[in-house]
């Protein structure tokens, strides 16, 4: 057999503690209860576990002004911003990028280089949505795209162990499933970049029941709806990823956008 299909045979997620936060993921009630042959479909393969820990590895890491390829991404991102601005100075395409001033490497210690690989991602695949963002008041795409990077990558435990434990002490983010976490390591063996689409998608969401918000209130909105927004995306990917099905072969973003919908029938158009 080959190793990577083997299954990392551990029982209440022990053997991890030392290694990995998955540790932290609790079996649920249910769980308990159940056979042990169900209570294994959870377990991660090893292929599955070394793609997880190979991205966590990846999102963790701190942005670092002396690395190259980070201010490689940065200038990236600059450029992006000055095909849209033209006629604008650096300093004044920071800040409408939304960062909160005109030096965008202080923001982005919070989130650390993956955020600045998501807004480059972001705005070369989603053209239009972009400019759409850019046009709001009070939305801040960069602060919105760093915040958003940290609380999914806490939700699908792709976080350190300081990160982990901060937030169960603040009790502002509950990580997912082991269900969830197989799910998304099931669909990370077949597409490299589905961290990537996932905050995109949820981005795009949190967009756009932004500008409902704004025509439903009739008045522009406090950059503080962002939080309860974005949890609400998160909520509607946990459930994307309890009903995802790889023999039916569903796309998680299909199962995602109708989960989008739920939250405004109607109106929400992703």
């Amino acid at each position: 057999m080959d190793n990577e299909c083997e299954t990392l045979i551990i029982k209440d997620n022990e053997g991890l503690n030392k290694i990995s936060p998955i540790q932290i993921i609790e079996k649920s009630l249910l769980d308990k209860y159940l056979c042990c042959c169900c209570d294994s479909a959870y377990d991660l393969t090893i292929k599955e576990y070394n793609l997880f820990e190979k991205l966590k590895n990846e999102t963790i890491i701190s942005y670092d002004e002396t690395n190259k390829e980070h201010e490689q991404n940065l200038n990236e991102l600059l450029e992006h911003g000055k095909e849209i601005y033209e006629n604008d100075t650096d300093i004044e395409i920071w800040k409408k990028l939304g960062f909160q001033s005109n030096n965008p490497r202080t923001d982005f210690r919070a989130g650390g280089i993956y955020s600045v690989l998501f807004m480059n991602f972001f705005m070369r695949n989603f053209n239009s949505e972009i400019q759409q963002i850019l046009k709001l008041n009070y939305f801040s795409f960069g602060l919105v795209c760093i915040k958003l990077t940290f609380q999914v990558r806490l939700f699908l435990f792709l976080s350190n162990n300081s990160e982990i434990k901060n937030q169960q002490i603040t009790n502002k983010i509950n990580g997912c499933s082991r269900k969830q976490l197989k799910s998304f390591t099931k669909l990370l063996c077949n597409d490299n970049i589905i961290f990537l689409d996932i905050l995109s998608y949820i981005l795009i969401f949190v967009k756009q029941k932004f500008m409902i918000e704004m025509e439903e209130k009739k008045k522009e909105l406090n950059f503080l709806l962002i939080d309860p927004i974005t949890n609400i995306g998160i909520s509607c990917l946990g459930n994307a990823l309890n009903n995802t099905n790889p023999q039916k072969n569903e796309s998680l973003i299909n199962l995602l956008q109708i989960e989008f919908k739920k939250e405004y029938p109607n109106k929400i158009k992703i």
